[in-house]
């Protein structure tokens, strides 16, 4: 009898074992579309802006390099990988078009109550130690 439990257990933890290994491979993949469809949902939408505007391409406002709004992939430069967040029409009679370069605006939600420097300080030599002592500290 035990000996038929001890093989029961362990095909249940090798079912488990891939089973957890499915389910990481899911969640990976799952944040990767989701990343991949905000950066085209984002550069659709500066593309739409773009079109309402009247403007094909324009200028990078951090390179200075002419890009077509209508073949980005992301709002990114493709050459200088800056990101975009707005474009703006052309200023008098001999200017251009630009791309405005920002900074992506702050995450709303949840954020975290600690930082680098309270995670790495002097009795905690070791990062993995530093880290398991804010999980245990989350869990309590």
């Amino acid at each position: 009898m035990l000996e038929y439990l001890t093989d029961a257990t362990d095909d249940l933890e090798a079912k488990l074992t891939t089973l957890a290994g499915v389910v990481v491979e899911l969640r990976d993949r799952t944040q990767t579309l989701s990343a991949r469809h905000a950066s085209q949902a984002a550069a659709d939408e500066l593309a739409h802006l773009a079109n309402r505007r009247g403007i094909e391409s324009a200028k990078c406002s951090h390179c200075g390099e002419t890009v077509h709004i209508g073949l980005l992939a992301e709002p990114n430069c493709p050459h200088c990988a800056s990101t975009f967040n707005d474009v703006e029409p052309k200023q008098g009679l001999f200017g251009s078009a630009r791309l405005v370069v920002g900074d992506p605006p702050a995450l709303e939600g949840e954020r975290a109550d600690w930082d680098v420097g309270s995670v790495m300080d002097a009795d905690a030599t070791d990062l993995s130690e530093a880290l398991d002592a804010i999980i245990s500290e989350d869990d309590e």
